[in-house]
């Protein structure tokens, strides 16, 4: 058997291997110095890996009180209703289509006086509306 390549080496100490690759790798380990050499030093690491992690501790919680809490909540709840609302400006071209209109209508009124003495009568009425 050729020697065992390194991330085949970590599985079987870490016990991730099948049952016959694992015992394949036993019996080679037990012939070949240099990966039993291998095996030990990736053991160790591993061993001390875990010891360094269990002696950390989580930090401790910070909660916040429950009126602290209540209010950050409002706040964020407010922030992203400013947000989702859309600004309340009127667009100028509504103001301008708005003007337009009303210069067409006055325009109209006028051709109508101009043009036909009989429209009078209908001009001073549609003026009489305003």
């Amino acid at each position: 058997m050729n020697c065992i390549h390194d991330g085949t080496l970590r599985a079987y100490l870490d016990g991730e291997l099948e049952t016959a690759e694992a015992e394949g790798i036993g019996q080679h380990l037990e012939t070949c110095e240099t990966c039993r050499r291998q095996a030990d030093e990736a053991k160790a690491r591993s061993e001390r890996a875990a010891e360094c992690f269990s002696s950390l501790e989580p930090p401790p919680l910070q909660q916040p009180e429950g009126r602290d809490a209540y209010r950050n909540l409002r706040e964020r709840i407010e922030q992203s209703q400013r947000a989702a609302e859309p600004a309340r400006t009127y667009p100028a071209h509504a103001t301008y289509r708005s003007w337009g209109a009303a210069a067409a209508l006055i325009g109209f009124v006028a051709f109508l006086l101009i043009a036909s003495p009989g429209a009078r009568g209908l001009a001073q009425q549609l003026l009489g509306l305003f």
